[in-house]
């Protein structure tokens, strides 16, 4: 593993995670953790299959010892807005500072992929580029701010009838936006956002609007 680990200088000073109810990563106290807190191996090949396994989401029982970050904050909002329908009851934008990490272990996972040939079939080339793994564990201090929480409708047990395909949108209200810092830093605003998701059309397109106020 320490073989593809990024040297410090080619970590970005900031990431960005998407935590969802449903996650397999954590979200504790302490800060963000893994749901496979003990393996590490110095086997390649058990490496790249673990690396394989988180990226396309086909982990035996829902277990990974990576947590995965975007470089790009645009990328982790649409993987958000792609994503909605497996968060439960909603997910949130972390903003992560990485020199508060504590530890060197973050991977790129496309430069994993490309090197150990990893089977990519069930992720795009625009997540693989941006995804960075972080293995086990990122500490409370790390995570300088939560971004907005975007809630999701009830599918099932609602009163009010699921949205419509046809419809080509749904809407996600943010109820949450704020820094996990116990003093708020001057002339730090807090941004509330409200996320339109809007379904993919024939073509594979789709329309994100973001609308932010400060």
């Amino acid at each position: 593993m320490d073989e593809y680990c990024l040297p410090r200088t080619q970590v970005p000073e900031r990431l960005y995670r998407v935590q969802y109810d449903k996650s397999m990563t954590n979200d504790v106290e302490k800060g963000l953790t893994a749901n496979n807190m003990q393996t590490f191996t110095e086997d390649t090949a058990k490496f790249g299959s673990a690396v394989e396994n988180h990226i396309n989401d086909y982990n035996d029982e829902g277990t990974s010892m990576f947590i995965s970050t975007f470089a790009s904050k645009a990328q982790a909002e649409d993987w958000m807005c792609r994503k909605w329908r497996s968060y439960g009851k909603g997910a949130q934008i972390l903003e992560i500072e990485t020199r508060h990490l504590g530890h060197g272990f973050v991977y790129r996972a496309g430069e994993v992929a490309q090197a150990l040939e990893l089977d990519t079939s069930y992720t795009t080339y625009d997540d693989l580029s941006s995804e960075y793994l972080i293995l086990h564990f990122i500490p409370a201090r790390a995570i300088v701010a939560r971004r907005a929480k975007m809630v999701t409708p009830k599918l099932e047990d609602d009163a009010s009838p699921a949205p419509s395909p046809q419809t080509g949108s749904i809407s996600a209200t943010v109820t949450e936006a704020s820094t996990v810092t116990k003093k708020k830093p001057r002339n730090r605003s807090v941004v509330v956002a409200q996320y339109q998701c809007s379904e993919y059309s024939d073509n594979g397109s789709r329309e994100t609007s973001i609308r932010s106020r400060r």
